[in-house]
């Protein structure tokens, strides 16, 4: 055994998504699947997208201190979802019958609408394969 084994090889991952219910990879019209480019949690770009999300609940609690209030919880919900988006760094989806371009604000619609693909980005991040793969 080697250390050098168990290195992360890759910084993203990409995901092919499957059907809520069925289990099925979902694909479009000529069979290509839908997939989910995601950046795994290992590396400097996905901690730094924590520690602003920390930075920012920081600011927000003491501004809640200086106020006698509380933090929200939307606003911290808000934060995680704001990291799960920028965490994805691209996609081929189809949506009414249209690729739908790649951005930070369409993924966070798309995370909304689709609940489902927001779980699996995040089993994607968690799955001890990802960070091993070759």
């Amino acid at each position: 055994m080697d250390l050098s084994n168990l290195k992360p090889k890759v910084d993203t991952s990409t995901l092919e998504l499957k059907h809520p219910m069925s289990n099925e990879v979902l694909a479009d019209d000529s069979g290509k699947p839908f997939t989910v480019d995601v950046l795994l949690r290992h590396t400097k770009e996905y901690r730094d997208l924590g520690y602003e999300m920390a930075d920012r609940r920081s600011v927000r609690l003491a501004k809640a201190k200086k106020a006698d209030t509380i933090e929200k919880t939307a606003d911290t919900m808000s934060d995680i979802d704001d990291m799960i988006a920028r965490s994805i760094k691209g996609y081929y989806l189809i949506e009414n019958g249209v690729a739908v371009e790649y951005s930070v604000a369409n993924t966070k619609r798309l995370l909304e609408d689709y609940p489902w693909i927001r779980e699996q980005v995040l089993e994607e991040q968690a799955a001890y394969e990802s960070f091993t793969k070759v």
